[in-house]
């Protein structure tokens, strides 16, 4: 009889990658490769014969974090001797993770898996950590703020500064992926879909509209599309899932802030006045 210890892993703050090796692109390639529900790291590495067992099992501590997976160990008897095996487990917890599993093994849908796999991203805790504590009320930041930012969260203290610097440029290729994020220079703009880019001093308009996609070959999906035009933003957001609402939220939020500055005392109740 097996004896099965979970290996329980906390996604509920910031974890960088422990070596360059693990990257945005291997990530995802190491999901294409992973149709097993139940593998150990040997058996993986037969189908990942370019990657070394140390990038294997540094890249699948970070699918454990990314709650993509799950490790046991269980107890097995080989050779006459009881030892703990370590296997890692798809997470059929997260419904998101079966819906990328049922695309990769059914062959010629990797483009679905792949915006499945960006979902995952989207939805996981480093996501809105970085949308709700780094951008905060902001839409613009740089990537000197998001180094500092990572060097004064507790749990990633006391490291070499390259580590912050690749888990700048780890976060921002994973998120940017994610379409969450987009780079122009040294700033970061948060940004569901399309461009940022600088107009004509203007006050800033937001034109909401929402629409049916007809292109879309998914049945039933409905997608609603912001855009924000104005003073250094021209982006348009599809509103897919409730957390796009909170993208939207910011932007607005900021907008409310210029005006707030912008607009003098009482001039909002100028035009309010009785006539005599």
């Amino acid at each position: 009889m097996q004896n099965t210890e979970d290996i329980i892993v906390s996604s509920h703050e910031v974890k960088l990658p422990s070596a360059d090796v693990v990257t945005a692109d291997n990530l995802w390639q190491f999901v294409l490769a992973i149709t097993s529900s139940k593998f150990t790291q040997q058996q993986l590495q037969s189908s990942l014969k370019t990657f070394s067992m140390n990038t294997i099992m540094r890249i699948l501590a970070y699918l454990k974090y990314l709650n993509y997976l799950k490790e046991v160990r269980e107890e097995e008897t080989q050779g006459g001797k009881k030892t703990k095996v370590q296997y890692f487990i798809v997470n059929k917890d997260q419904p998101l993770v079966n819906d990328i599993q049922y695309a990769v093994k059914a062959g010629g849908r990797e483009d679905e898996a792949k915006s499945k796999w960006h979902q995952l991203i989207r939805e996981h805790d480093l996501s809105k950590i970085i949308i709700n504590e780094f951008f905060s009320s902001e839409v613009t930041k740089t990537k000197i703020d998001l180094e500092n930012f990572l060097k004064a969260r507790k749990e990633l203290s006391g490291k070499q500064p390259s580590y912050y610097q690749y888990g700048v440029s780890f976060i921002l290729k994973l998120l940017g992926q994610a379409g969450l994020l987009s780079v122009q220079g040294n700033n970061i703009i948060l940004t569901k879909t399309g461009n940022v880019s600088k107009e004509s001093n203007t006050r800033e308009i937001v034109q909401v509209e929402a629409k049916r996609d007809e292109d879309t070959q998914q049945i039933s999906n409905d997608v609603y599309k912001v855009t924000i035009i104005g003073p250094d933003l021209n982006t348009t957001l599809d509103i897919i899932e409730e957390f796009d609402i909170e993208i939207v939220n910011k932007f607005l939020e900021k907008i409310k802030n210029k005006l707030s500055v912008h607009t003098p005392k009482g001039a909002s109740n100028e035009n309010s006045k009785p006539s005599n």
